[in-house]
């Protein structure tokens, strides 16, 4: 029997955590109203001060998932060395069970490789071999200001790919896009001229030129080449999987995964970094997990004109166990 698993990516705006009136967790119900089915298992980004006052804003935000969708959600806060702000995994319990060990918030003494990462059983899902389905779930939210902290970030990855048999999936807002053109650019010559600081963030001058920096990510799942990837760690992007998938159609076919010039959406929303948003909310997985994913299911949900629940998209997908 076929265990369907839907997945949810959300970088949701400081947590929903306003200086004044403390949680806003509306705008998170809205943005996630639009997921076409019950996500069990959500990686979320900035859980801003969810630690606080006996984990308040963690509970707060699993109770409004649970109130938006009807089912029991668990969060598990994470841990993120540069503030109070980790990410956190919530997970559907009557769907998926969680093993120990969670090296997240408050953890000590662990590998930096291990953190943030948690092993779930499918629930009612069978292994290839028999036995329970034991999967990898992992979320991070990357250092914004140097990809060269990225890159460290992309090599604790690095082993939950081509040498882990175990399926993973790990994904967060890595504030870095991959290698080629396919994917949503910026205009570097226009960031760099109105947000020079801004831009070398994600991008890097090389002889006068402005470009975006991929390494980190280019580790994972290759470098793009002559139309296609080369070397990484084995990973695959899920963005990328549903674009081979649905070269064939018009790109009218596709509005939830690419944009008017063909190109596979911004996962920031408009208005937000100068020159133009790129896709850094970054959903991967290793190839013991690509053969459970559903590449139709795979959408970026763009807000209406005028709609502003966070400054980065949602992103939803199914695993068919």
């Amino acid at each position: 029997m076929t265990v369907t698993v839907g997945c949810a990516l959300f970088n949701y705006e400081a947590g929903g955590l306003r200086p004044e009136n403390g949680y806003d967790f509306k705008p998170l119900q809205n943005a996630m109203a639009v997921s076409p089915r019950v996500p069990d298992l959500i990686q979320f980004c900035e859980g801003k001060h969810y630690a606080r006052d006996g984990g308040k804003g963690l509970l707060l935000a699993a109770k409004a998932l649970s109130d938006q969708f009807g089912v029991p959600y668990v969060g598990l806060l994470g841990y993120n060395e540069r503030g109070p702000m980790p990410p956190v995994i919530f997970y559907n319990a009557l769907k998926v069970l969680h093993l120990p060990p969670w090296h997240g918030h408050g953890s000590v003494n662990a590998f930096a490789d291990q953190r943030n990462i948690g092993h779930f059983l499918v629930r009612g899902a069978q292994a290839s071999g028999g036995g329970d389905l034991r999967i990898i779930v992992g979320v991070e939210h990357w250092e914004p200001l140097y990809s060269p902290i990225r890159e460290f970030a992309a090599r604790r990855w690095g082993r939950y790919g081509t040498q882990c048999t175990i399926p993973a999936l790990l994904s967060g807002d890595l504030n870095c896009t991959p290698s080629g053109d396919h994917f949503a650019q910026r205009d570097w010559a226009y960031a760099a001229e109105n947000d020079w600081f801004g831009a070398t963030h994600k991008g890097h001058e090389v002889d006068g030129i402005w470009a975006p920096n991929t390494a980190p990510l280019d580790y994972l799942v290759g470098s793009w080449r002559d139309g296609d990837r080369h070397g990484g760690a084995g990973f695959t992007l899920l963005a990328e999987a549903a674009w081979r998938a649905c070269r064939e159609q018009p790109v009218e076919a596709r509005p939830d995964l690419l944009g008017p010039d063909g190109r596979i959406l911004p996962t920031v929303n408009t208005g937000v970094d100068a020159g133009g948003g790129l896709h850094i909310d970054i959903a991967l997985a290793n190839d013991p997990m690509l053969r459970y994913f559903d590449p139709a299911s795979f959408q970026i949900h763009v807000p209406p004109v005028g709609v502003r629940n966070s400054d980065h998209r949602l992103l939803t997908w199914e695993m068919a166990f």
